[in-house]
């Protein structure tokens, strides 16, 4: 049997000597087995760290360019859209009695996220719920109380959109209305006569599983738009059409997937039938690009835990990072022209 396995080290920001404590490797590994998205989470957290996260565009440069070398067609990362995660913007436990921070009043089929990002949630005139694009504008009713018995209602018929409501609130009252049973959903109908309000439900939105901050967002035009409805997790299309661009899929698709961090064990090379072909490119004398090719017949697994037929052999790394031998697959080295510089003075 052939795997496949691409391993992409990258190296960047300001580096001070001593070199080696100060310039951690950031390892992005390519594993080409089609797996629905919470399988390769799986994966990626029992073999390396986690399911990928992409900080920046060189980042995502260096998967399209290496990646789309032995791979064309679409890879799951680390970004997914965490629908479950609906939560009231007062957060003090103090306002709410046992089960209250789960009042829902949905309207029906909602809610949808309708084009992939609706993320906070208004009161309709009949007084049920839906989620909407929180930059949308509408009047807003603020809570104002001290503890769980004492709540004023305020409204404010002034369009503003989510976040400018929940400041405003926060600022002159205590915060965006928190509705927690049917009589207060009541109260707060009546109180806005007949208008579409916010109200202080949002959830998160497009996160990283590893729980990072990255900020970078890669989508293609029109997405994300949940078409389907259920489309909560997010795929690299490394295409010459797409160039890498994200799309939102079904978390229920198969597809390969790409991990972050350092293999968390060590798997001896295969031992029968291997095939290596290696060309180095020296850019100094203490750095270089590597690339290493190899076809291999596995041998049966020898690392302590048992692997599946399917699942693909983690590389065997070198810390000190100058190049990459591997066992089996692709791998590549990156280096910043800035590393170069430094050596070479």
């Amino acid at each position: 049997m052939t795997r496949n396995t691409v391993l992409l080290l990258l190296i960047s920001g300001f580096c001070s000597l001593p070199l080696e404590n100060l310039c951690l490797p950031h390892e992005y590994h390519f594993v080409n087995v089609a797996k629905n998205w919470t399988e390769a989470q799986s994966y990626c957290r029992e073999k390396y760290t986690d399911l990928a996260t992409v900080g920046n565009q060189d980042e995502m440069n260096t998967v399209i360019n290496n990646v789309s070398s032995v791979y064309t067609g679409v890879i799951w990362i680390g970004l997914y859209n965490d629908a479950n995660s609906w939560r009231w913007s007062l957060a003090d436990t103090g306002y709410y009695d046992s089960g209250e921070t789960k009042y829902r009043n949905w309207e029906d089929l909602e809610p949808n996220n309708y084009l992939g990002d609706e993320t906070c949630v208004e009161m309709l005139t009949s007084g049920r719920w839906n989620d909407l694009l929180c930059k949308v504008t509408r009047p807003f009713v603020c809570s104002y109380g001290r503890n769980v018995t004492n709540q004023r209602y305020i409204f404010i018929n002034q369009y503003t959109t989510w976040s400018q409501a929940q400041a405003y609130c926060r600022i002159h009252y205590t915060d965006l209305v928190l509705v927690r049973n049917q009589d207060e959903n009541e109260e707060i109908r009546e109180l806005v006569q007949g208008r579409r309000v916010w109200i202080g439900l949002f959830r998160d939105s497009w996160k990283w599983s590893d729980q990072g901050n990255s900020s970078f967002r890669y989508w293609k035009q029109t997405q994300p738009d949940n078409f389907y409805t259920n489309e909560f997790c997010a795929v690299a299309t490394l295409t010459r059409t797409s160039n890498g661009t994200w799309s939102d899929r079904s978390c229920d698709q198969n597809h390969p997937f790409l991990c972050s961090g350092a293999p968390k064990s060590t798997i001896a090379p295969p031992t029968t039938n291997t095939t290596t072909k290696r060309t180095t490119s020296v850019l100094s004398t203490t750095m270089q690009i590597s690339t290493a090719v190899s076809t291999t017949n596995l041998s049966p697994a020898v690392s302590t835990k048992t692997q599946s037929a399917h699942q693909p052999t983690p590389q065997n790394l070198i810390s000190k990072g100058t190049h990459l031998p591997c066992g089996t697959g692709v791998c590549f080295c990156v280096y910043s022209i800035f590393l170069s510089i430094f050596f070479l003075l």
